[in-house]
């Protein structure tokens, strides 16, 4: 259960409020409280600001084209940000080639799972990528 709040006049702490249940004590700042009425307007902005961060993080986008050891390719485009672990899971949804026995290679360069697209390619751009067999 809630305990009532009441004022904590402190100078310069004019709009601090101290709220308290039985397990935490906090204090607002009453001044920053949205007002219900903007709540849609607020609600609206956290999301696109929400998005542009979400893009921000993940980049451009880079175009892959990946060559099979069955002389099959493919292209995908992925994120800048996506991670190489990433990309091995979408060849093995899409191709049906074992993640754990993936090997992909950018000329001698062999990609390493923890590492993003983006620490090997500038964002949107295109690169050929091996794949091979363990």
């Amino acid at each position: 259960h809630w305990l009532p709040a009441w004022p904590y006049n402190l100078p310069g702490r004019r709009n601090l409020v101290k709220y308290s249940n039985s397990k935490e004590k906090a204090f607002i700042n009453v001044s920053s409280i949205m007002r219900v009425e903007g709540l849609e307007e607020t609600r609206n902005a956290y999301t696109k600001a929400k998005e542009e961060e979400q893009r921000q993080e993940q980049g451009d986008q880079i175009d892959l084209q990946f060559s099979f050891p069955d002389s099959q390719t493919a292209c995908h485009r992925f994120p800048a940000g996506a991670t190489i672990a990433f990309v091995k899971m979408i060849i093995e949804q899409n191709h049906s080639v074992e993640s754990a026995k993936q090997v992909l290679k950018l000329g001698e360069k062999t990609l390493i799972d923890p590492l993003s697209l983006r620490d090997y390619f500038p964002s949107g751009s295109e690169a050929k990528i091996d794949v091979q067999l363990k």
